[in-house]
């Protein structure tokens, strides 16, 4: 299965009030002399032809101007990055193209940030996941400590935290015996680590998608 990689950050950036937008001519005057201002027929068929005349998707809209069809598509490309833009728009009830246009303008905004696909890692030898939270001594520089760290191939993801541990290590490994070495290659070699605790992930759900046991 393919996945896409979706920026959170760029996510909340669009969670703000959308107004409508009406495309107008530069100012003109009736006869009477006052002014006035006309709706451009032309840029309304633009928009019409995006599938987004009620909004003004186009160029007139704020970046990250997001609406609810957007999050629709997000939440089917989470579930399946490689479903066809004919199918996800039959789930979103738009057209094809209509679909494919609003993907690759995410693309454009950096809301979607990437694609990957979900391993079975059963076959792979890594059927293990856990977490290790790392604490580590005051004066620690740990940005470089992490550095070093994710050169470690079980390691996949290393977080720096707030309110506990210092930093958490998402870490894939073939078995109890692969992860008890691991943590006790950590504990001797990484620079001012005072104290790990390890959690072994049961299952695994993902938001807007089907459970993925062996992601």
């Amino acid at each position: 299965m393919r996945c896409v990689l979706i920026s959170e950050a760029a996510i909340r950036a669009s969670r703000t009030v959308c107004t409508r937008h009406i495309y107008c001519a530069p100012e003109s005057r009736s006869r009477s002399g006052s002014p006035i201002r006309a709706i451009r027929l032309q840029d309304a068929r633009k928009r019409r032809d995006t599938g987004c005349l009620a909004r003004g998707y186009d160029r007139d809209v704020p970046d990250l101007d997001l609406d609810e069809e957007d999050h629709k598509i997000l939440t089917c490309l989470r579930a399946n990055a490689r479903e066809s833009a004919e199918d996800i728009g039959k789930q979103v009830h738009l057209a094809g193209g209509t679909v494919r246009r609003r993907i690759t303008r995410l693309e454009k905004l950096g809301v979607i940030t990437g694609y990957t696909v979900a391993l079975n890692h059963d076959l792979l030898g890594s059927s293990m996941e856990a977490y290790i939270q790392l604490s580590f001594a005051g004066t620690a520089d740990v940005h470089a400590i992490l550095e070093g760290v994710m050169d470690r191939p079980e390691v996949r993801e290393a977080m720096t935290m707030a309110g506990g541990p210092d930093a958490l290590l998402r870490v894939r490994v073939g078995d109890q015996m692969h992860l008890r070495q691991v943590v006790a290659d950590l504990r001797t070699t990484v620079e001012s680590l005072e104290r790990t605790q390890t959690m072994i992930v049961l299952g695994r759900y993902w938001h807007g998608a089907k459970r993925l046991a062996n992601d």
